[in-house]
């Protein structure tokens, strides 16, 4: 249903939409493709980077580099996902945009913690986390936490673990 409701928006904003809106359904549709086990996942994702660009609309960058960067890390190319999930935190905090800055840290972490840089994916995630909570979001932040007690447990941290899942 979502993508069905973002395929016809991406078609009325073809038509007469901005370049930051149409970038940002290319990031969504990107991010429902690989969902779903979409091939296109990629090329959508790289249309919404290309689309961003061209409007240099510092949140359309963010989201777009944020996809990019999951879908780098999936294929694990892991240096890529840092440069663009670096430069999707940095574009959202052009932008002002906790949620965003959120989606960002916490795929930072995920980056890291695939790599094996434990300490700093639980730097990344504890800063997701203190946003998230400031957002006053209630199930984000659980995730968030849930993500940083995962961590911790990586880390022997176990008590820091438990305190996370209370």
């Amino acid at each position: 249903v979502a993508r069905a409701h973002l395929e016809s928006a991406e078609e009325l904003l073809a038509v007469d939409g901005g370049m930051a809106m149409r970038a940002q359904v290319a990031a969504d549709l990107a991010l429902i493709c690989f969902r779903v086990d979409d091939a296109r996942a990629e090329e959508r994702g790289e249309q919404a980077l290309r689309l961003a660009q061209e409007s240099g609309d510092a949140v359309a960058m963010s989201q777009s580099m944020n996809v990019m960067g999951v879908l780098a890390c999936h294929r694990g190319d892991l240096d890529a996902a840092a440069c663009y999930l670096e430069g999707s935190r940095d574009h959202a905090r052009l932008a002002s945009s906790n949620e965003l800055n959120v989606a960002a840290l916490n795929n930072l972490a995920r980056m890291y913690a695939q790599k094996g840089a434990i300490d700093d994916a639980l730097s990344a995630a504890e800063q997701a986390l203190e946003l998230g909570l400031a957002q006053g979001d209630l199930h984000r932040a659980a995730a968030l936490h849930d993500h940083v007690a995962d961590l911790c447990h990586r880390a022997g941290r176990q008590a820091d673990a438990l305190q996370h899942l209370k």
